[in-house]
């Protein structure tokens, strides 16, 4: 067998060369292992794991926002809002980091400054689903009933039952828009139809005593009336 013989630099290089690799491959063993615990652990274990990750990969939006839950799940709350405020900071533009924020703040009810964040989320997303329902939320809460109502109706216009039903309410009260029963009865119908419990038990008070201007109607009412029921079977 022809051995291939080595300089004694030869080998100092080759040795360098093999233990540079090795080095490399442990390092990038190790980001994968932070990043990986960042996303299993819990806690404090979580945040101590994400930053140690990010400190690896500082362009993860991933890694940012898991870093926010992580403070959130350990009640580090001003860390939370530190860690979304950075994702905000650095992509302004990202849905994600704005709606993150604001439900941080909605969770904190710290609703006044989830206003700023929620607007946000809107701009860059006008018709998404989910901030058009935390927006009635945090609105609702900072009295600014023409706002939520503005929203719901767009949600509603979309298929949110959640939203109909919010509609209905508005239109019955009066808040944030013209009291207009007939508009209520149309959207407390159409949330009933679409699988929200609580409109058919509203439709089955109504179809009973003439609420919300319904004629009265007991074969209507019972109709709603074993609706609801099945309804709540099947949750």
């Amino acid at each position: 067998m022809t051995r291939l013989a080595l300089s004694p630099i030869s080998i100092v290089v080759l040795a360098a060369a093999v233990l540079l690799a090795r080095a490399n491959s442990i390092a990038a063993a190790s980001r994968t292992g932070h990043a990986a615990r960042c996303h299993s652990l819990k806690g404090r274990d979580a945040a101590l794991a994400c930053l140690a990750a990010i400190k690896a990969d500082p362009n993860s939006k991933t890694l940012r926002r898991r870093l926010g839950y992580a403070y959130l799940e350990a009640d580090l709350f001003d860390e939370s809002i530190k860690a979304f405020r950075a994702v905000t900071t650095r992509w302004p533009n990202d849905w994600q980091g704005q709606f993150d924020l604001a439900s941080v703040y909605g969770f904190l009810q710290a609703y006044p400054s989830a206003v700023g964040p929620i607007e946000a989320a809107l701009r860059i997303e006008p018709n998404n689903l989910k901030s058009l329902m935390l927006a009635t939320i945090i609105f609702r809460n900072v009295r600014r009933d023409e706002t939520v109502f503005r929203l719901a109706l767009r949600a509603a216009d979309l298929g949110e039952r959640r939203a109909m039903f919010l509609t209905s309410y508005h239109y019955e009260m009066g808040v944030g828009t013209t009291k207009n029963l007939g508009r209520a009865r149309h959207w407390m119908e159409r949330a009933a139809a679409a699988g929200h419990v609580g409109a058919m038990d509203e439709l089955t008070k109504g179809y009973l005593h003439g609420a919300m201007g319904f004629k009265p109607d007991a074969r209507k009412a019972e109709i709603w009336a074993t609706r609801a029921r099945k309804a709540r079977n099947l949750q």
